[in-house]
């Protein structure tokens, strides 16, 4: 597909139009989970800045915080 310009164009604006759905739905679902109804929910937020310094520095696997994740909503809930 690399030898046929007219694909590779295409699949390069599709590409980036995923890219940009992701970017989407992520700042979609990060604002209304922190900022369900119009209220500020401040556990939310620290277990967002939590999990993402568990991603970054403490190299864990989102596979090992999903079930971290639902554990911790099931107990503040």
């Amino acid at each position: 597909l690399r030898g046929v310009p007219q694909l590779t164009a295409a699949l390069i604006g599709i590409s980036a139009a995923v890219v940009g759905v992701i970017l989407n739905l992520t700042v979609w679902f990060g604002w209304h989970i922190i900022f369900p109804r119009e209220r500020f929910d401040l556990v939310a937020l620290g277990m967002s800045l939590g999990f993402f310094l568990l991603l970054q520095f403490g190299k864990w696997s989102p596979l090992a915080l999903i079930p971290l994740g639902a554990l911790l909503g099931v107990i503040v809930q």
